[in-house]
Formats: structure tokens, sequence, C-alpha cells
């Protein structure tokens, strides 16, 4: 199995798991943040329950959540696989996914978050930037027009009507933002004289 199809199926698994987060007691095991007695709801993220970080990444909250994000990163990490390797990879989806889901808790105060968004667009971000250098990386036009369109459906309250629920939109853009980063930095690694 490749380390794409790997974590989709850890996705899929997490997700029937959680019964797509109406399961309360997992979802307190999964979830970002923790419960908080005090609030009668979840907290801030603690620190010292680091797994929440990767769980959260495959936990998703609806049927098409799933479908949308386990289709994309597969579309789009299928390739960043065979030229990268499956450690990079991964990498590169927890790195994203990580930013995403943080800077949507720290941003917008949400609490209950989860999902390969942050990872969907992170791996966008990061062919774009390396296509600019190296063909191979290169993005099919559908697939940019599909997220970009998302994310401004997202952003302008449209898909949170449509889906019935709350959309991470900075979880989106940070997770494209920040797999750029990494595909800026990743291109300068691959050209700088060793």
């Amino acid at each position: 199995m490749t380390a794409t199809r790997g974590v989709i199926a850890a996705a899929v698994a997490v997700s029937l798991l959680g019964q797509f987060g109406k399961d309360a007691a997992v979802l307190a095991w999964l979830n970002l943040t923790p419960p908080d007695p005090a609030l009668g709801l979840f907290g801030a993220f603690d620190w010292q329950q680091p797994w929440r970080l990767i769980s959260a990444t495959l936990l998703h909250f609806g049927i098409l959540h799933l479908l949308f994000n386990g289709v994309f990163v597969y579309l789009l990490a299928e390739d960043v696989e065979r030229l990268d390797g499956p450690g990079p990879l991964l990498a590169l989806i927890a790195c994203t996914s990580i930013a995403g889901l943080l800077g949507e808790h720290w941003l917008s105060g949400a609490s209950v978050i989860g999902g390969l968004s942050g990872a969907v667009y992170g791996l966008w971000g990061y062919r774009w930037m390396r296509s600019r250098a190296r063909p191979a990386y290169g993005l099919d036009q559908g697939i940019t027009l599909v997220l970009l369109i998302n994310l401004v459906l997202g952003y302008i309250g449209l898909l949170s009507v449509l889906m019935g629920a709350a959309v991470a939109n900075h979880a989106h853009l940070i997770g494209a933002v920040s797999g750029m980063a990494l595909g800026w930095i990743a291109q300068q690694a691959s050209v700088s004289p060793r």
C-alpha cells in the first residue's frame, strides 16, 4: 500500500470509528482540543496531548467531507509520493494539516475541528510552487479550479450554507500557504550546490 492510500485508509478508519464526529467518547479523544468540563465543551489545545494533531487530521465530520478530502489527497499526493518518496509526502501532509488545524483553532476559535483539508490545500500549494521550476509537479487546471472555487465559496459563507456545517476556511488558506512555503524550501534545497 502506498503512503497516499495509507493516509486515506487511516482517515476512513478514524472517521468511521468516531462515527463522523457523532461519538462523543471517541471525539473527546480524537478532537484537536480536549473536553473542558468548566466550559461544557472543548477548550484550548493541550500540548501534552500531541496525538490530537494527527488524530484530528484523520477525523472527518461527514461522508462528503471525507470523500472530498480523500479524492483530492489521492489526486494531489500520488505524484508527490512518486517524485519525493513516502517519507517526505507524509511529512508534507502532517505539516500542512497541522498548520491548518492550529491556525483555524487560533484564528476562529473553533474547538471542534478536523479533516485533511489543510493537507489538501497544502499539497496543492506545494505542487504549485514546485511546478514553477519542475513541470513534473504540474497541476491539473480542473483540480486548481475546484479548489479555488471551494476556497472562495468558503470565505463568502456559501459553502457553510450548502454543507449545513461550519467550514474551516482558515485551515484551507493556511494549508495552501504552508504548502507553498515548503515547496519553495524543497525547490531551493534541490537546486543549491552541495
